[in-house]
C-alpha cells in the first residue's frame, strides 16, 4: 500500500478494485478509504488518515486519525483541516452533528449491538473536534 501512495498524483483518489481508494493530498497527507474491514489495519500503518465505516476498532495503533461507521454515525458528516500538517494532532475537525442534539438526530446514538443509547466518541475523536472542545 505504501508504493501505492508513493505513485498516487496528488488530490486525486486511487482505488483498488471496490476495496480501498488512497489518496495523497498536495500537502502530503495520506487518506485511505476502506470499504472492506480487512483493509483497514493495514490503512492505518500506512495512512495518516483512515475512514472506514465498516471497522470494528476506533482507534489505529499507528498515530493515523480512524473514522469508523460508530464513529461518524454520531459526528455525521466530517470537516477537516490538516492545518499544513501530517501530524493529526495538529489538525482542526469541525462535526456536523457533535454538540447539537435534536429529536431527529437522537437514533444516531443508538448501538444496535448493545442495544443501548453511546453518545461516546473516542477520546482522542472527541479532543480533536472544534465543537466539543478539541
Amino acid at each position: 500500500m505504501q508504493d501505492t501512495f508513493a505513485g498516487a498524483p496528488p488530490d486525486r483518489f486511487v482505488c483498488l478494485g471496490q476495496k480501498i481508494c488512497l489518496l495523497r493530498s498536495a500537502s502530503g497527507n495520506r487518506i485511505a478509504w476502506v470499504d472492506d474491514a480487512r483493509y483497514a489495519g493495514p490503512a492505518c500503518d500506512t495512512a495518516d488518515l483512515v475512514i472506514a465505516p465498516r471497522a470494528r476498532f476506533d482507534t489505529c495503533r499507528s498515530n493515523a486519525l480512524m473514522l469508523n461507521g460508530a464513529s461518524l454515525r454520531r459526528t455525521g458528516a466530517v470537516e477537516i483541516d490538516f492545518a499544513a500538517s501530517r501530524d493529526p494532532e495538529s489538525w482542526h475537525l469541525h462535526a456536523a452533528m457533535t454538540g447539537i442534539r435534536r429529536p431527529w438526530t437522537q437514533h444516531r446514538a443508538y448501538d444496535w449491538r448493545t442495544r443501548s443509547m453511546d453518545e461516546q466518541l473516542p477520546e482522542r475523536l472527541a479532543r480533536m473536534i472544534s465543537d466539543s472542545g478539541g
